[in-house]
């Protein structure tokens, strides 16, 4: 037996039956959260690769017995989405093919959990650009840039306190949008929230009108903690359409 009813739109557009466009589901988590505000991505503190032009960027691990493939996601110079894998060579550095303005993902592709923490950086640089946390085989980053042809419409954004890690009593939420070009403008708030450790410590804010984001458009969900430091996770999901 079966029911026919209204379509769900996004969940149509997510088996790929609405040509030209597409969904992306961004989440990330900041474990130790401080009284400044920060980029909610698995590298603590603030996310710094924002480059002008691509950048060769090199990849490795912290443990040596770590030679899994690992797949990376980003924006080449023209803004345009790119792929590659790469196999580890434990500590050692291997470098990435392509050049990237953006990179947002990383996913072990491997047979093993990560050992070590693998991080993406610019070659011959200490500027890291992502990294998958030990065992977690997939970068937390709740952050994205929104590719060149494309448009994106924000449905939602969330976030939640995963622990009182440090005497912390509530975080702020900042979701911003950088405009482009990025090199010549500055992030902007578009909403804000708050969460309580001893209260809510989740909130899901659905927008009553998608948020536009524009094409070569940064987002970041930042937090910070009102005393000590927290643990936070965040997220968004975007529909990225065609702009022809």
């Amino acid at each position: 037996m079966s029911f026919i009813g209204p379509k769900d739109v996004r969940l149509e557009i997510a088996k790929g039956n609405v040509a030209g466009s597409s969904t992306v589901l961004k989440f990330g988590r900041n474990q130790v959260v401080g009284t400044s505000e920060e980029d909610v991505w698995d590298g603590g503190g603030a996310y710094a690769f924002y480059p002008t032009t691509g950048k060769a960027l090199q990849i490795r691990s912290t443990a040596a017995g770590d030679t899994q493939t690992v797949e990376i996601q980003g924006l080449s110079s023209a803004y345009a989405p790119q792929t590659e894998s790469v196999t580890l060579s434990g500590t050692g550095f291997v470098a990435l093919s392509n050049k990237y303005n953006r990179v947002f993902r990383m996913k072990n592709t491997g047979a093993a959990n990560n050992a070590g923490s693998i991080i993406c950086s610019a070659s011959g640089s200490s500027e890291v650009a992502a990294q998958i946390s030990v065992g977690q085989n997939q970068t937390l980053m709740a952050l994205y840039t929104i590719p060149a042809g494309v448009t994106g419409y924000m449905t939602n954004f969330f976030a939640s306190v995963d622990k009182n890690a440090g005497g912390a009593a509530s975080v702020d939420i900042n979701l911003r949008v950088r405009p482009a070009p990025s090199s010549a403008k500055v992030f902007q708030s578009k909403h804000r929230t708050g969460l309580n450790v001893a209260g809510d410590s989740h909130v899901n804010h659905i927008f009553g009108t998608p948020l536009k984001v524009l094409e070569k458009e940064d987002i970041t969900l930042r937090a910070e903690a009102n005393s000590g430091t927290i643990d936070c996770q965040a997220g968004f999901d975007l529909v990225l359409v065609d702009n022809t």
